[in-house]
């Protein structure tokens, strides 16, 4: 992925916006979309959830600018609303790392008219399992096939949310428990929202058509009639939810995870399975972070490789402290790793592995797309690996469901049964808590002493050593700067192996800092706001003056100063005075002070009167008055007439100003703009147009 380059779909913003906005920007250049359904209720602030800030989705910002650039630039002058009102912003970036499979090897996940049996691949060094079908279900690998067999299905079932490229309705191995009315697309552009069938769109440069057929066979497939009517998937009793996110799993949008993510949750899924990832999002880590308190166990692919491209160490959501991040192990007992220019799989850094933990891969039996009796036996990568520890935690759930409760300690207790039960732990480099033994997991009674995992985290102590603007808490700024720094660390091989553990201070030393800052100032695929900020601070963490070598570019890359008059936008707001309570009050010197407020009301066009797009003032008391003009200069300057009992254009003023606060605060408990009737003409009475 390139994050300092234009990209297709680069003119999307994800925003975090506080309630006091409009649902729509006031300005006609960008369109605002809620990413989420509001959600009802009271939080444990008392907080209803119409106050809360919320994610949107902002289309047609200017694109000419890089994804960062564009985020670090003035939004809340792009949307046309007060810049307090802006939480957070980032890209809506398209994914392009490899957690799943990449052109090089896609042709395996993607349509194959022959539909050959492909048998397991020795090549590479890859080890091979048994020759039996499903051989990593058997007690000597992960044991799903005897924990499948211990636990008993009972309604209302353990619920597991499949997240992946959909799945192919015609396979004999589709879940016999398969929630296709509750399947949902997330991604755009499909016909059907509603459903999660993959359609095979077909992406010649990037095709895993089948890709979610082949995860969602391996989690919970029912019996192949080819290998005697044997049971492949590792959970096929429990209930599976498939949810679509994207045609490919090196292509996907960032909102379109985060939309997959919140809908799981809303649905009350105890376990979702990931076999994809990207870099890091905030609007990935709240969901991950709702989804946790909720009770979501999510389990994600740590990411796979292809000789010496990216990622360079677990990539996103997996390297989150609140998931369970899935590495690989073969069948052999060692890590999935060089194997002389083949698909391997990530591991890393020590602070990620401390929630991870190894199933096995390659050579799993994987549905193969789109025939429907053809089960291939080298499926690959930690996209194999996910499906198979998800299992084992629904499994785990379902076990013990009557006595979880429905929250976060539901997802410490399975994780804790898993990672204590695990075996290999020595090799806590590649396996993290070891390796997976579903069985002897479900020995492990529930504990629910265990204290919540830390929030997910976008930065690191290093990092924000570097960008350096916050002192006790991150400012939103700096949020930006790290969450992208982060994202290009995990993408640069460079980066990476000057510092390989951003997260810890260990031998860190100027000299690594200063090679890490000149470095990031020199690559081009950062931001120029970030390389800039970066120049800035270099003095102040290295003691000297950034070298013009590493700055060379900085200033040429500037944008050009507009040879016409920019283009001035209107304000999100108009202030307009009123009394606090009782008019009275302004009698008396005590309290004629405490008795003036400004009220903030969306800004509009007036009329005189005033007439604007949803109230207009007639004032007709003893007589008929002629109506304030709040669009007057004069006015503006001062917030509107100073309060007055006896001024009939401040009474006017008075009872716009509240009038259009209270629509607003319908509006916003509703949860979208108020749809008024159209007023009649009253020259025709017939006429309700």
């Amino acid at each position: 992925m390139s994050m300092g380059k234009r990209v297709e779909g680069s003119d999307v913003l994800l925003v975090k916006l506080r309630p006091s906005d409009k649902l729509r920007a006031t300005g006609n250049r960008v369109e605002l979309e809620p990413l989420h359904d509001v959600r009802t209720g009271i939080d444990g602030l008392g907080l209803a959830a119409s106050q809360k800030p919320r994610w949107f989705l902002a289309r047609g910002v200017d694109d000419q600018a890089t994804p960062w650039d564009r985020a670090h630039a003035q939004v809340a002058g792009q949307l046309g609303i007060d810049a307090s009102d802006v939480v957070f912003a980032e890209p809506d970036l398209i994914h392009r790392l490899h957690p799943g499979g990449d052109a090089s090897t896609s042709s395996k996940m993607a349509l194959d008219e022959s539909c050959a049996l492909d048998v397991q691949d020795a090549d590479h060094g890859k080890a091979v399992g048994p020759d039996r079908f499903a051989w990593h279900l058997e007690g000597r690998y992960s044991q799903l096939g005897a924990a499948r067999d211990e636990v008993s299905f009972s309604d209302p079932r353990t619920r597991i949310a499949h997240l992946d490229t959909g799945y192919y309705p015609d396979h004999e191995t589709k879940p016999p428990h398969l929630r296709e009315e509750l399947g949902r697309s997330f991604l755009e552009g499909d016909v059907n929202p509603s459903s999660a069938a993959d359609p095979d769109n077909d992406l010649w440069f990037a095709d895993n058509s089948g890709h979610g057929t082949g995860t969602i066979s391996i989690l919970a497939g029912g019996s192949v009639s080819a290998a005697d009517g044997a049971i492949l998937g590792g959970a096929p009793e429990a209930d599976v939810v498939p949810l679509r996110i994207a045609d490919s799993v090196i292509l996907f949008r960032t909102s379109a995870l985060a939309r997959a993510i919140r809908y799981a949750s809303d649905l009350g899924c105890q376990v979702a399975t990931l076999s994809m990832g990207g870099v890091p999002s905030k609007a990935w880590a709240e969901a991950v972070d709702d989804a946790y308190e909720a009770g979501l166990c999510l389990c994600a692919a740590a990411g796979n490789r292809y000789r010496a491209t990216p990622p360079f160490s677990l990539v996103y959501p997996a390297h989150y402290a609140r998931v369970i991040g899935v590495c690989g192990v073969m069948a052999n007992g060692k890590p999935y790793k060089n194997l002389h220019g083949a698909f391997e799989g990530v591991f890393g850094p020590e602070s990620a592995m401390e929630t991870a933990i190894a199933s096995y891969t390659p050579n799993i039996p994987w549905a193969k797309f789109p025939c429907p009796t053809v089960v291939r036996l080298d499926g690959e990568g930690t996209s194999s690996a996910t499906p198979q520890v998800a299992a084992a935690a629904a499994l785990w759930i379902e076990k013990y469901k009557h006595v979880l409760p429905r929250d976060w300690r539901r997802v410490e207790a399975v994780r804790h049964a898993l990672f204590q039960t695990a075996k290999l732990k020595r090799n806590r480099k590649h396996f993290g808590n070891g390796v997976l033994q579903a069985k002897d997991a479900l020995a492990i009674r529930p504990l629910l002493t265990f204290a919540q995992a830390k929030r997910s985290s976008n930065s690191f102590a290093v990092l924000r050593l570097i960008t350096g603007l916050g002192i006790n808490v991150e400012t939103m700024r700096e949020e930006m700067f790290n969450i992208e720094l982060t994202q290009r660390w995990l993408q640069s091989e460079v980066l990476s192996e000057i510092l390989p553990d951003p997260e810890s201070t260990r031998d860190l030393s100027k000299k690594k800092l200063k090679r890490f800052m000149d470095a990031l100032i020199a690559d081009e695929e950062v931001s120029l706001t970030l390389r800039q900020h970066v120049a800035t601070r270099y003095s102040v963490v290295v003691g000297e003056p950034a070298p013009a070598s590493s700055r060379r570019g900085l200033v040429a890359e500037l944008p050009p100063v507009s040879v016409s008059d920019p283009e001035i936008p209107e304000p999100p707001y108009r202030r307009l005075r009123v009394y606090a309570t009782d008019p009275s009050l302004s009698r008396r010197l005590d309290t004629a002070e405490m008795n003036e407020v400004s009220l903030r009301v969306r800004w509009e066009k007036l009329k005189k009167g005033p007439v604007g797009e949803y109230l207009e003032i007639d004032d007709r008391g003893p007589h008929r008055y002629t109506g304030v003009n709040l669009d007057d200069p004069a006015l503006l300057a001062q917030d509107g007439w100073a309060p007055s009992e006896g001024n009939p254009q401040f009474h006017q003023q008075m009872v716009y100003a509240v009038s259009m606060k209270t629509i607003e605060h319908f509006e916003r408990a509703l949860g979208r703009p108020v749809l008024w009737r159209p007023k009649p003409n009253p020259r025709n009475p017939h006429d309700d147009k």
